[in-house]
């Protein structure tokens, strides 16, 4: 999670409700523009982490002028984004060869730098 205050569910509320400034305990306020490029990648299912901490990150990267990009999968859970990497379960979504195609425009973009 990236942008998770409120603080709503137990395990957020033992780590962090204690922290004097909550707003410093969101990595979504430490984005700078000397941060590298981003692939965010979230199911719209998400009920672990919420796609929204996702969309905030992203809008902040970008926002910052850095490179980034946001992937949601439509019918994706938290889990099935990682289970869509195993051989028999790559149907569910392309997350491998999304992921692939944003390392080789890195490359593509290094190259032409």
């Amino acid at each position: 999670p990236f942008d998770f205050l409120p603080l709503d569910d137990p395990s957020t509320i033992a780590a962090f409700g204690q922290w004097p400034d909550l707003h410093e305990t969101q990595p979504v306020n430490a984005v700078t523009g000397e941060a590298p490029p981003f692939l965010l990648m979230t199911g719209d299912s998400d009920k672990t982490v919420y796609p929204r901490n996702s969309r905030r990150l992203a809008a902040r990267l970008k926002e910052a002028g850095t490179r980034q990009r946001l992937i949601e999968y439509p019918g994706i859970s938290h889990a099935e984004i990682l289970l869509a990497l195993s051989r028999p379960l790559r149907w569910r979504a392309p997350v491998l060869e999304d992921i692939r195609k944003f390392f080789e425009g890195l490359q593509t973009a290094a190259k032409r730098s």
